[in-house]
């Protein structure tokens, strides 16, 4: 039998405050069902003793980007703003610490992902 994976309540209870938003972001639009492309930015709150530079810096600190972008995805499924996260073919994640009064925030675009979907559909191509 597969694990039973849990998920952490701080995490479901983000997870369910992002969906809302997404929900809103697209209100009565249907889920993408095709190849989707996902870029995610998430901000992070900038810790007190970083003073310099000003601007953004990458963030090489927990939560790792790959977690980022599963509770990210999580959520755009929760939504209904996606049928299904292994519809994503293309991903881009970029974690930063905010620039300086600036609010840690999570930013999420997803597009349709054509790239290659001629060839794939192609018999031709596999020969």
């Amino acid at each position: 039998p597969r694990p039973r994976m849990v998920t952490a309540p701080r995490t479901a209870q983000w997870e369910t405050l992002a969906a809302w938003h997404c929900r809103r972001a697209c209100p009565d639009r249907p889920a993408h069902t095709g190849p989707i492309g996902a870029e995610i930015s998430a901000v992070l709150q900038r810790p007190q003793r970083l003073t310099k530079p000003a601007q953004r810096v990458p963030a090489p600190v927990a939560p790792d980007a790959d977690n980022v972008a599963k509770i990210a995805l999580d959520a755009a499924v929760k939504a209904g703003v996606i049928e299904d996260d292994r519809r994503i073919t293309s991903l881009w994640v970029r974690t930063e610490y905010a620039a300086i009064g600036e609010a840690p925030h999570l930013r999420l675009i997803l597009f349709r992902d054509d790239s290659g979907v001629d060839d794939a559909d192609d018999d031709s191509a596999r020969r």
